[in-house]
């Protein structure tokens, strides 16, 4: 039995699909405020919702990085880039056509989310994630007292307490009175002071066991 259809009746018509609409940089604003938004409620939520917090702040990331660093007309492209081409930030969010405050806008925003999701990192007791999370708001803000603190306490529990003092004595400057800088370098003190003292007991047994040979 010949079941070939007719060569006419196989060829479907072309369908008429329109092309996806343009994002520009408005849209990327307010779609990285709602999920920043959203990742704040999650956080606010409890432990369990950590992990959804963590998503939804690197949902924001990538909207707003649209805007604080729009995708470069040369050279390699990041995933950041991608993301922006695929939402069509190449026609609407150009460095030239972005007014300054809305760039100043979303480059607070992104700060904020950068320090946010080192909260989450520190929820889950990823310092090396907190740290990395803090470096990249302090890059755009070096003054930022959140990120600033988080790092200090993040490098206090990798054990790092003299690399701790650094950044929480540049926090305490910019934030005298927040007393929880202040609880957390006087920890710090006194494990360095601690460390100090055992290493003091460690070096003096050693020259304490008998003549040398």
């Amino acid at each position: 039995m010949d079941t070939a259809a007719p060569a006419a009746a196989a060829a479907a018509p072309a369908a008429n699909v329109a092309p996806a609409p343009v994002l520009k940089y408005d849209d990327h604003l307010k779609l990285g405020l709602e999920k920043k938004d959203l990742g704040n409620n999650a956080f606010r939520s409890g432990n369990d919702h950590t992990n959804e917090a963590i998503r939804y702040y690197h949902e924001a990331i990538l909207y707003l990085q649209t805007i604080v660093r729009p995708p470069a007309a040369s050279g390699k492209a990041s995933a950041n880039d991608a993301m922006a081409a695929s939402l069509g930030a190449g026609a609407g969010t150009g460095s030239k056509s972005i007014p300054e405050a809305v760039k100043a806008e979303a480059t607070s925003n992104l700060i904020a989310v950068y320090s946010n999701l080192a909260a989450c990192h520190a929820r889950n007791e990823k310092w090396a994630r907190v740290i990395d999370c803090c470096n990249k708001a302090l890059a755009l803000d070096p003054k930022h007292v959140k990120s600033l603190y988080r790092k200090g306490v993040a490098l206090a529990r990798q054990g790092r307490s003299d690399h701790a003092l650094v950044e929480l004595r540049k926090a305490l400057d910019l934030a005298p009175n927040d007393a929880s800088i202040i609880k957390e370098m006087h920890a710090c003190k006194s494990k360095e002071r601690e460390s100090n003292e055992r290493l003091k007991k460690e070096m003096g047994g050693m020259f304490n066991r008998g003549p040398l040979y």
